[in-house]
């Protein structure tokens, strides 16, 4: 039984060192499952299995039923049918999905800020840009 999320361990020594050092949009004050599941949201369309060395980032006792929710609606989203939905019940499978989504997360997270060129407000803004089109095309347009 596993018992932690992973992520490449290059994003931990590189992006998320660097993140920290220049107090990048105050990641520092953020709980490692809190920038996974910002990481995972932005790679949602988009997931690529992690590419390298895989690291333990996030402890699975520190996920709680409502971050475990989170990660299986991912899953849950692409049941056509009510017969598939049990199928998706697996937590580890769920958090496999997750773990695919959160590295192109990280990689358009990473992006996003190298091409803000240290402009806080414009990196905000493209974030949340981000995260209202993700929501709109995953969320609202199924209600």
């Amino acid at each position: 039984m596993r018992d932690r999320l992973f992520i490449n361990l290059k994003y931990r020594e590189g992006m998320l060192k660097k993140w920290d050092a220049e107090n990048t949009l105050g990641m520092h004050l953020l709980e490692t499952k809190d920038i996974f599941l910002l990481a995972t949201a932005l790679g949602l369309n988009e997931p690529k299995d992690i590419d390298g060395k895989k690291d333990g980032y996030v402890r699975l006792s520190y996920i709680k039923t409502y971050h475990k929710s989170l990660i299986a609606s991912i899953l849950l989203g692409l049941a056509e049918n009510k017969e598939n939905v049990d199928a998706f019940a697996n937590a580890d499978v769920n958090y496999d999905e997750a773990e695919r989504c959160a590295e192109a997360g990280f990689l358009k997270l990473n992006e996003m800020i190298e091409s803000a060129g240290g402009d806080t407000e414009l990196l905000e803004k493209r974030i949340f840009s981000q995260l209202n089109m993700l929501y709109q095309k995953n969320v609202a347009s199924n209600l």
